[in-house]
């Protein structure tokens, strides 16, 4: 029922118009519809005059006999499919969706505004179909548009388009506590009313912490905070105790958020369902355990130096009725010795702050200082210097993580980018370096040392990947990296490097590192294929 809507079918027709002037179907119906609103003869009367294919995709003279209001809008449309090869596709479409009159598909009896919800939906999702491009954004629409025409499709999926308040279904409607939000009944019933008070009490995520915590304060600082097993030891950021207590007390209030919005959707009448959890019981699995601890202690042919901690174990959950929450490692050799234990690793632990270890290193570490060319964990953080040439560098790596396999530089991209980097935005010599560095890229002007241009190689091999990450333990070190290109040329694997700096010759021992880690990451990626390593230069200077 989805696709039999016409607001719906408009937008569909308006898009694959505007994509292909040899679809007839698509252009008469954006002509008839609400968009330019022509009459039939009006329309018979127009294609006699200019072919139907080039209405949208031609600059031809208009006959006189069109409305003034139709002529407009055709002018319209017109710019807008000339606007396709000009713009990003996130503002060409906002365009098209200014061009919808919203206002014709508006019905003031409908609350919750279902057409409009109907057209966002259809922009969305031709979005995301075309940012991914596993299909034509065009063959999407064709199938979106033939859904509509199959045969049953009313038996099959009768409940497509009805929504949640839509009370004129017979049916009871199932749904999150979100997604109740706005919406009433007359008579709800809440089930698992005892996990919200739970989290209401912070009970169910008090003894959970979380890996990564990343928020905003109140003041609007940015945390990012982490904690890590290391073997023995975990490994946590500075702040990560306050991250994790203001995302425990950011989940108390959404919990309280929620709990509101569940008890003010019933008109006349409220259920909270309060299922009595299942009890875990250990007896059984505590008895088991005595009788293997018994067995092992009396089996004097195979002493056990953890017998003694195993029994110790079995006695604990005796006397608390609960499993411990940590169960640490002992070492066999302390027998049991808890005090030695604490004392082995204490030391270890000292040695390991006495030394100053980088436990993640970054192969292109080092490389740039007092060079032209960003630092990876420049470009990539964004904590960049002043230098235009730094600067500029990083402008291009940005965009070309982006728009690799664009046919050519996009101008309007590429100042988008710029206004994206406030820190950028106020020096125009830094725009103007990553454009002659791009521009140089998708002419042709940067070749290797065959003389065959990047590009073109770019266009004959296959891309296996961009903006790879890279986690390694190699030469007694843990390497973090990002790889900008990896292409299977011929029978050879070769990951790609970035620089836009004049070429080094010969290496220095940076360069070499991020070259040999590198390689090495895509060996044990692709055990059986050559692998090989190039930086790509685009620059002279």
């Amino acid at each position: 029922m989805f696709y039999r809507q016409p607001e719906v079918l408009d937008v569909l027709n308006l898009l694959i118009s505007l994509l292909n002037p040899l679809d007839r179907l698509a252009t008469a119906a954006v002509l008839r519809g609400p968009l330019v609103c022509l009459s039939d003869p009006e329309i018979h009367n127009l294609v006699q005059e200019v072919s139907i294919n080039q209405l949208f995709h031609a600059e031809d003279d208009l006959p006189e006999f069109l409305p003034i209001e139709a002529q407009g809008q055709i002018q319209h449309l017109r710019y807008l499919a000339q606007e396709r090869s000009n713009r990003t596709l996130s503002d060409w479409l906002q365009q098209i969706r200014s061009f919808v009159p919203l206002a014709v598909y508006s019905d003031p009896l409908d609350r919750e505004g279902r057409p409009l919800v109907r057209i966002n939906h259809v922009f969305e999702t031709f979005k995301q179909t075309a940012e991914i491009g596993m299909i034509s954004p065009l063959v999407w629409l064709l199938k979106q548009r033939k859904r509509a025409a199959e045969v049953g499709r009313w038996e099959v999926d009768s409940g497509e388009d009805v929504t949640m308040a839509d009370e004129g279904v017979d049916a009871v409607r199932v749904m999150t506590i979100h997604k109740a939000k706005g919406l009433e009944g007359d008579f709800v019933i809440v089930y698992g009313w005892t996990s919200v008070l739970e989290e209401l009490a912070g009970d169910r995520r008090g003894g959970r912490s979380r890996e990564v915590i990343s928020l905003t304060t109140e003041d609007g600082r940015r945390l990012n905070d982490f904690v890590l097993d290391w073997g023995q030891l975990k490994i946590c950021s500075t702040h990560y105790d306050q991250a994790l207590e203001l995302d425990r007390t950011g989940q108390q209030e959404e919990a309280a958020r929620l709990a509101y919005v569940a008890t003010t959707r019933a008109r006349d009448r409220m259920m909270l369902v309060c299922p009595i959890k299942k009890q875990r019981r250990f007896s059984e699995e505590i008895s088991a355990l005595i009788d293997q601890a018994k067995t092992t202690l009396s089996d004097s042919r195979r002493p056990d130096p953890e017998a003694r901690l195993c029994d110790e174990t079995i006695r604990f959950l005796l006397r608390t009725g609960s499993r411990p929450k940590v169960v640490r490692p002992i070492l066999p050799e302390f027998k049991g010795d808890i005090n030695r234990y604490k004392s082995f690793w204490k030391q270890r632990y000292d040695h390991l702050q006495s030394k100053d270890i980088t436990l993640l290193r970054a192969p292109s570490g080092g490389e740039h200082e007092g060079e032209e060319e960003i630092r990876e964990d420049e470009h990539y953080y964004h904590q960049v210097g002043s230098d235009v040439r730094r600067l500029a560098g990083s402008l291009v790596h940005a965009y070309l993580e982006r728009h690799l396999l664009d046919e050519s530089l996009q101008v309007a991209k590429l100042d988008k980018m710029l206004a994206e980097h406030t820190e950028m935005d106020a020096n125009p010599d830094i725009f103007r370096r990553a454009e002659k560095t791009l521009s140089g890229f998708y002419e042709g002007n940067w070749v290797d040392s065959s003389g065959i241009s990047y590009r073109e190689r770019l266009e004959k091999a296959k891309v296996l990947a961009r903006e790879l990450p890279v986690y390694l333990s190699y030469e007694d070190q843990l390497w973090n990296g990002v790889v900008d290109l990896v292409l299977e040329e011929g029978e050879t694997i070769r990951a790609i490097d970035y620089k836009t700096v004049a070429k080094k010759d010969p290496l220095s021992e940076p360069y070499v590192r991020q070259q040999r880690v590198y390689t090495e990451a895509l060996r044990r990626v692709f055990p059986q294929r050559e692998i090989d390593f190039e930086f790509w230069w685009l620059s002279r200077s």
